[in-house]
């Protein structure tokens, strides 16, 4: 950064004493103060003695010579540092009736005229010595750094409080000087909080005349580039001793808003200093506004809870006020889920939960898309109709919790109590229930689950354009429909819970869906399956290899053959590790053909299907071979073990499809219902959603384990 054409360079050595705190090293920077010239042994200085009598001013040092300024000529030389320059003795006469002007002595070579424009009398020398010593002081205590701070700013900053009441008393206009970013020593001090060097910038400014360029509110009040007084910065900083001095000079200064809209009690809130903020309790006027239309108490219910009762006290219309998106406190309360905060306030003014944001939202809305069952709870506790409230589109907070995937709120108003009721089947604008939302959205489809565990939601309502909410989930994303498909489990939940198709004409709803079939997406997906399923089938392939040729209990020495050979759990071992490894090495070549970019559509989707019904195989297979090892190892001598490890193998596969069943389990537990709609059972077999997937599941994994067992009998 350059220095601007009207500033001066610090020097060095003022700098480094300004950073030190070295009043010496200062004043050694410094010329010497305007009555320190030196006196003889009448303790007179120089230019007293000169009207009295010639002196031989030989003898005295350049320091002297210094001094005699008032010998200067308009050029800006004098005979007297010319005779000095040239190693001459020097006498100087004033006459005491001040009228024969200056003149060397006459034994070296003077002019015959006097030194043009020396002024002559006493008062006249004296004031000519002062003004022309303050100019060379101002040029180095003026001096300036590259961010434009002076010496005064140093010293504020570091603390030096020697220093600073220095500074002060030979250039007081300093307490007023700005650097490049537009702050005064007192921004600087302020920030660093040091108190004392406030009271002598505040004291400084005071004594100086009212109304001047640095008078006391001009430096109180100033401002740097963010618009921000020396209180701001005071505040944001939690300097409360600092504050507390500021706001005794000037109270006006807590009124004063910052160009990005803060308050200092807004930035003492975000600090979390309570002394701070509570020195604004007593003021008659202030101003509570931070950045984006919020208040201090929009800060303060995330910040304490004691700040926060303070501000109510002081104002207790703060708790309406909204900022720019219409947000209350409350708001901000509800999206954190403080429950503790959300008493406070509703116990202070409860009117606030019923005030929305500019998108329609309540505070309850607000808790409820962030899934805070507690924050719900009390809000309905002090405010029981809040219930009711709904949005610009006339949805409730159970809809909105629907819509944000917030399980716990779904899961509270399920179990009901309170009314709740009411809200699972309310239909929004356009006539969709949570239900209808909860199909349609890219959500989790757990929350379809849970909805249905409740026999009062409705299945078969229809929205405003006649769709219900089993007509939704054939709506949603199509592809390849293996079991694990979410739309087939959504649409297996609903058929089992007594949802129906509306009525319309099956072709049409085909039609649609392979419109809405998107063959290069679902090609990138089957390729992606494709690549996981291989690494397992290989996986399980490579274990079950391996596994062949290392027996359990060893070999016989004399022929190499197993010690175990003739032990019916050792023979199931071999050809159930054998199937495994010959269904993942099938399962591996279809996967192959699944994932080849020239296979169509709908051979890949056979593939895969196939493919995932080996793998299923092989891990039935694999549980086996591993349970009758360990039991074929142990036995007699463990039987215990032994059967406990064949249990634990055979169910865990069983295990497996009940997890992935599970939703659907709970759901025909909780309200299945045997009297399907025909058009309902002719529409899902349409889509090939069977109903039999679970027991087809099971059925063949106990065909696994008889096959094994039947041809371990061989």
């Amino acid at each position: 950064m350059e220095m601007g054409p009207h500033q001066i360079p610090m020097e060095f050595q003022l700098l480094e004493a300004a950073r030190s705190g070295n009043v010496k090293a200062l004043i050694a920077a410094l010329p010497p103060a305007a009555d320190s010239q030196f006196p003889d042994h009448n303790n007179q200085t120089i230019i007293r003695i000169l009207p009295g009598e010639a002196t031989d001013a030989a003898s005295q040092s350049e320091d002297v010579l210094n001094h005699t300024t008032a010998l200067l000529s308009p050029a800006g030389e004098t005979e007297l540092s010319d005779q000095y320059n040239n190693h001459t003795a020097v006498a100087i006469s004033i006459p005491e009736d001040a009228t024969d002007g200056a003149h060397q002595s006459e034994d070296v070579n003077a002019p015959t005229a006097p030194v043009s424009s020396a002024p002559t009398t006493d008062h006249e020398l004296s004031n000519y010595n002062q003004t022309n010593h303050a100019a060379k002081e101002s040029e180095i205590i003026f001096g300036v750094t590259v961010g434009g701070n002076t010496v005064l700013h140093i010293a504020a900053e570091y603390g030096h409080l020697k220093l600073a009441q220095e500074v002060c008393r030979r250039a007081p206009s300093l307490v007023a000087a700005v650097n490049t970013r537009l702050e005064t020593p007192l921004h600087c001090c302020t920030r660093a909080g040091h108190d004392q060097i406030v009271s002598l910038i505040i004291d400084t400014a005071r004594s100086c005349r009212d109304g001047g360029a640095y008078g006391l509110l001009d430096v109180l009040r100033a401002r740097n580039v963010h618009g921000e007084t020396a209180l701001h910065e005071a505040c944001r900083f939690g300097h409360c001793k600092v504050s507390t001095k500021l706001i005794a000079a000037d109270v006006d200064l807590a009124t004063f808003v910052s160009d990005a809209g803060m308050s200092p009690l807004y930035l003492a809130v975000m600090r979390n200093s309570t002394t701070t903020v509570g020195l604004f309790g007593q003021l008659p006027c202030l101003s509570l506004l931070g950045p984006g239309g919020r208040t201090a108490l929009h800060a303060a219910v995330s910040r304490s809870t004691e700040i926060t009762t303070m501000l109510l006290t002081w104002k207790r219309k703060i708790a309406k006020f909204v900022d720019d998106s219409h947000s209350t406190p409350l708001h901000y309360v509800a999206a954190d889920g403080d429950e503790n905060m959300t008493r406070i306030l509703l116990e202070h003014d409860p009117s606030t939960a019923y005030i929305s944001d500019k998108d329609g939202y309540f505070p309850i809305h607000v808790a409820a898309s962030m899934d805070h069952v507690r924050v719900i709870h009390r809000i309905m506790k002090q405010c029981p109709d809040s219930l009711e409230l709904v949005d610009y589109n006339r949805r409730n907070f159970f809809h909105v919790a629907v819509v944000n995937k917030s399980l716990q709120v779904v899961k509270y108003v399920i179990r009901g109590g309170r009314g709740l009721e009411k809200l699972l089947n309310q239909r929004d604008n356009d006539g969709n229930t949570p239900l209808h939302l909860a199909v349609s959205h890219k959500i989790p489809k757990r929350l379809v689950y849970t909805l249905l565990r409740n026999r009062s939601v409705e299945t078969s309502i229809m929205n405003n354009q006649g769709y219900t909410p089993l007509d939704l989930s054939y709506k949603l994303e199509p592809g390849i429909r293996f079991v694990c498909h979410a739309q087939i489990f959504v649409m297996k939940c609903l058929a089992n819970c007594g949802a129906i198709f509306s009525p319309q004409r099956s072709d049409y709803a085909i039609q649609a869906w392979h419109r809405a079939y998107d063959p290069k997406k679902e090609a990138k997906k089957s390729t992606s399956l494709s690549r996981n399923l291989a690494i397992v089938s290989v996986l399980i392939a490579t274990v079950t290899f391996a596994a062949g040729f290392t027996m359990p209990g060893g070999y016989r020495s004399d022929d190499g053959t197993s010690i175990l050979t003739k032990k019916y759990p050792f023979k199931v071992f071999l050809i159930s590790d054998a199937c495994a490894m010959i269904f993942s090495l099938i399962a591996t070549v279809q996967i192959i053909y699944a994932g080849s970019p020239f296979m169509d559509n709908s051979l890949r989707g056979y593939h895969i299907m196939c493919s995932i019904c080996m793998l299923w195989i092989s891990f039935a297979c694999m549980f086996l071979a591993f349970g009758m090892a360990s039991f074929a190892v142990v036995v007699p001598k463990a039987w215990g073990i032994g059967v406990l490890v064949c249990i634990l193998t055979f169910i865990a596969p069983l295990v497996a499809v009940v997890l992935i069943e599970e939703p659907g389990i709970q759901t025909r537990c909780g309200r299945m219902r045997s009297n399907m709609d025909p058009h309902t059972r002719r529409r899902l077999q349409g889509a090939h959603v069977s109903f039999w997937s679970l027991t087809c599941k099971i059925y063949l994994l106990l065909l696994v384990y008889l096959v094994v067992f039947l041809l371990a009998l061989l």
